[in-house]
């Protein structure tokens, strides 16, 4: 065999292989293109950028909120504490005001039937009730 059949061999060998390779590879290639762009109109690369950007900003809504409940959880633990504070006091006033008149009068004073005078004393004035003959405020 000369060297120009064998060129021409070589060279035929080479075309059939790049035809073969080429022809799997395009069916391949075309499987992927399926895969990524699907039958609607945006591209994966679009789709994926638009996810991350409402990704992004749903992370910054979420801290912010958690921002504000910390501040909502402060701003209970205060009112908890201010609460307690005044259940104190409330207690302590009513043993002042238990231990200062006896408890007949105080119920007289509480259902309005008082006739001994701590009406016009202004230190009771808190424990009249609001509206019944109950005794509830």
């Amino acid at each position: 065999m000369s060297d120009a059949v064998l060129v021409a061999l070589i060279g035929l060998v080479n075309g059939v292989v790049t035809l073969v390779l080429g022809a799997l590879l395009n069916g391949k290639v075309n499987a992927i293109r399926h895969q990524v762009k699907n039958d609607h109109s945006s591209n994966l690369r679009d789709d994926l950028d638009t996810v991350l950007a409402q990704s992004k900003t749903t992370h910054a809504a979420v801290e912010r909120l958690e921002d504000v409940q910390q501040t909502h959880g402060r701003d209970i633990r205060g009112l908890r504490s201010d609460i307690g504070e005044l259940r104190g006091a409330d207690r302590e006033i009513r043993r002042e005001l238990e231990d200062t008149i006896p408890r007949h009068q105080l119920e007289e004073y509480r259902n309005g039937t008082d006739q001994q005078g701590i009406e016009g004393d202004r230190r009771w004035a808190r424990w009249r009730p609001h509206g019944g003959r109950d005794g509830s405020r």
